[in-house]
């Protein structure tokens, strides 16, 4: 019943105003409310919404190769009018193989995200020499495992989630050994570092990116994990609601049904989803 008396004046607004269309979407939105991605208890969210929120650039092999206790080079832009929405981190090519990295912010045991989260961010890239590169790395435990990715399309803002299971993470560069579970518990169980590879070309780059998100739920979940939960505050409500309406249209981490544009569908998963996490 509370979020019938959050939507009631909105069903109340005229419906020739200019969003209109988004306002007669609601009741067709909780006809279709259904299941929802879920975010885990331990979860951390970095929006950038007013800074670069403590990542700092590094100096990675873009192939991949083992961290010992990687040290920061430089520090990334915070972009004010790019986002999802407005808002983000900016990395221009400012050394020799340019990642964004977080240490002390996400360190710790990460060992009971295993197997039920992922590591998910909105990315968008302005260069490429069409070449597979190492796109995610996560150091812990003596180890780093590394996870690789196609050319990405250009001059659009892209989802990518990386499950914290076995499969296709690599030990040592993208060219290792799968990582076994032993390995992965070995990295999560000592966190030490999250790295994102923001350069895709041998000459100029320029990359945005939003929305990082460590422990996003996979594989249905497990014990913490939260439906809709796109602020990370331990319920569904109205600042979730926000942060998809003004992803309408575009993509992002609003996107819960993974089609690729935030609509109708994901507005009745999140509606769905509404109240306190479980």
């Amino acid at each position: 019943m509370q979020l019938a008396r959050f939507l009631h004046p909105l069903m109340l607004q005229d419906l020739n105003a200019p969003n209109a269309k988004l306002v007669r979407t609601l009741g067709v939105a909780l006809a279709l409310a259904t299941g929802a991605i879920a975010t885990s208890a331990e979860a951390q969210n970095f929006a950038f919404n007013a800074n670069v929120s403590g990542w700092l650039v590094y100096n990675i092999s873009y192939i991949g190769e083992p961290l010992n206790n990687p040290e920061a080079v430089a520090s990334p832009a915070f972009d004010p009018r790019n986002g999802l929405p407005s808002g983000s981190l900016r990395v221009a090519d400012l050394t020799s193989e340019t990642w964004i990295g977080a240490t002390t912010a996400v360190a710790g045991d990460k060992s009971s995200l295993f197997g039920t989260s992922s590591v998910s961010f909105d990315v968008l890239y302005r260069f490429t020499d069409r070449d597979t590169y190492a796109a995610i790395a996560l150091y812990g435990g003596g180890l780093t495992v590394y996870q690789a990715h196609e050319p990405p399309e250009l001059d659009v803002w892209l989802h990518w989630d990386y499950p914290l299971v076995v499969g296709s993470w690599h030990v040592g560069s993208i060219f290792g050994p799968l990582a076994t579970e032993s390995d992965m518990l070995v990295v999560l169980g000592d966190l030490q570092g999250v790295f994102i590879h923001t350069e895709w070309k041998t000459g100029p780059d320029d990359t945005n990116v939003d929305n990082i998100t460590f422990g996003a739920c996979v594989n249905g979940g497990g014990p913490g994990c939260c439906p809709a939960d796109l602020d990370q505050s331990g319920a569904v409500g109205a600042a979730d609601l926000a942060i998809l309406l003004g992803a309408w249209g575009g993509g992002g981490s609003a996107d819960l049904d993974g089609s690729g544009s935030v609509g109708p569908a994901d507005l009745a998963i999140l509606l769905g989803a509404w109240g306190p996490c479980n």
